[in-house]
């Protein structure tokens, strides 16, 4: 117990010191992140049929509330939790993607219900049995860039499966209530996440205040369209 609370207070600790950067500072991290990250981006989205600024936008809100010393020390002290007691035990945010394990376990337990191919989804398989080397191997793949993008594409097409029957006004909506379900949970209903698209709950708006995850997404999409033209 004394070492779990000394692992909080560390955590907690670098938090608070994150929290000080500015809004401004944030936004330009986050753009060139993903930017760097692009060429790598289109190489695996094009393995699923998809295009990089549609699927991207979904994480851009995470990337800027990454940190990356906070992010270390969360994953190299949960992890152990993880892999002992599974998502009961530790259910951490991972990368810049911010990836939990139970998400990717969802992930997982949705691959037959997608429209990805046979060969795609043993992509996914693991070589061992042991529930407790299958968390841990999930884990070394969740602190992979490539594996955290294989992930988000996943998480697109069960999303495009889930909303076969709908119409879109414009990519700008689709995108929107993608990222919605990122952030709110894609095992939701369609309901549920269209009510969170336009909840001002998360930390990083532009103004420095709280503002919708969606928006922020979309509006990161509607950067990088603008760029195109």
């Amino acid at each position: 117990m004394k070492a779990i609370f000394l692992i909080t207070l560390s955590v907690n600790a670098l938090q608070v010191g994150s929290n000080s950067i500015s809004t401004a500072e944030r936004y330009e991290t986050a753009t060139q992140y993903c930017n760097s990250i692009s060429t790598e981006f289109d190489a695996i989205a094009q393995q699923y049929g998809l295009a990089t600024n549609e699927v991207i936008p979904i994480i851009f809100p995470e990337c800027l509330r990454y940190d990356e010393l906070s992010d270390q020390v969360e994953t190299t002290t949960l992890s152990y939790f993880y892999t002992l007691y599974g998502s009961e035990g530790a259910n951490f945010s991972v990368g810049h993607f911010q990836m939990k394990p139970k998400f990717i376990e969802d992930l997982e337990a949705n691959l037959a219900q997608s429209t990805l191919s046979e060969s795609q989804i043993e992509f996914f398989n693991y070589s061992v049995n042991d529930s407790k080397e299958i968390r841990a191997e999930r884990i070394r793949r969740m602190m992979t860039q490539d594996w955290q993008i294989h992930y988000l594409c996943v998480f697109y097409k069960i999303m495009e499966q889930k909303t076969r029957s709908k119409n879109w006004d414009s990519p700008t909506e689709k995108i929107s209530h993608f990222a919605a379900a990122y952030n709110y949970g894609f095992d939701a209903s369609i309901e549920q996440i269209n009510s969170w698209e336009s909840k001002a709950k998360f930390p990083y708006g532009k103004d420095g205040q709280p503002a919708p995850y969606a928006e922020i997404a979309s509006e990161f999409y509607l950067k990088l369209t603008s760029h195109e033209n």
